[in-house]
């Protein structure tokens, strides 16, 4: 009877030790994800703001509240890191376009409404400009970057990334402008593309934040051109 008693503790203490560590775990587990979050966010915030090049270890981990060490045990590589925020923006990016499509009438109506979220978007962002179209032209910047590892960052997993989030806007312009019923769609949902990417362009020099009342100007301007026959 004795025996069975201790048997009876030892298993309840073994149990606790489970528990124990399961639960320790948990609290492991949550808490890197939470910090991965913050990692990420952090990361996103500073490619629109900075662009890649100018993107450390050092300011994110100032950022994000942890240490440069924290950050590598999540993301081994900068590479790591940027593509994985890179992938989150295009990810953020289209639900937003997506959403705002849903909530329209198709044609020119959802046309609209994603455009004027766009133009608004771009007019009065503090942002250096997309940071997935500006890995092309940043490619081709010179090679005095501020973090060392940016010379062994490989570039073209980062521009397919930007490849695939550009085609999914031409594929929604397209749609619109298909479901509007307007002549040539591809070739105006190109120009529409266009138009944005020289749009960020423009509110990087300056000229769009310092006019922002030109915005609606340009949105119905570009309207006109995808009405014209």
């Amino acid at each position: 009877m004795k025996t069975d008693t201790c048997w009876y503790h030892y298993i309840k203490i073994l149990l606790g030790i489970i528990y124990v560590n399961h639960f320790l775990t948990f609290l492991e587990n949550m808490s890197k994800d939470c910090l991965e979050t913050r990692i990420l966010q952090t990361t996103c915030q500073l490619l629109l703001e900075q662009g890649i090049r100018s993107l450390t270890f050092e300011h994110i981990a100032t950022r994000a509240q942890t240490t440069k060490m924290g950050i590598f045990r999540i993301f081994q590589t900068k590479q790591h890191l940027i593509e994985t925020a890179l992938k989150e923006l295009d990810r953020s990016t289209q639900e937003k376009w997506e959403l705002r499509l849903s909530q329209s009438a198709p044609g020119m109506p959802a046309l609209r409404a994603l455009l004027t979220d766009i133009f608004t978007s771009v007019s009065q962002s503090a942002h250096r400009g997309c940071p997935l179209a500006l890995s092309y032209a940043e490619h081709n910047e010179n090679q005095n970057a501020p973090d060392p590892t940016d010379h062994a960052l490989q570039w073209e997993p980062l521009h397919r990334i930007a490849q695939s989030h550009k085609r999914a806007l031409h594929q929604h312009l397209y749609y619109c402008l298909q479901q509007a019923q307007v002549t040539n769609p591809k070739e105006k949902a190109l120009f529409l593309s266009t138009l944005i990417d020289g749009m960020y362009l423009n509110q990087n020099t300056f000229l769009l934040s310092e006019h922002p009342s030109s915005t609606p100007y340009i949105l119905e301007q570009a309207l006109s051109v995808c009405l014209a026959t």
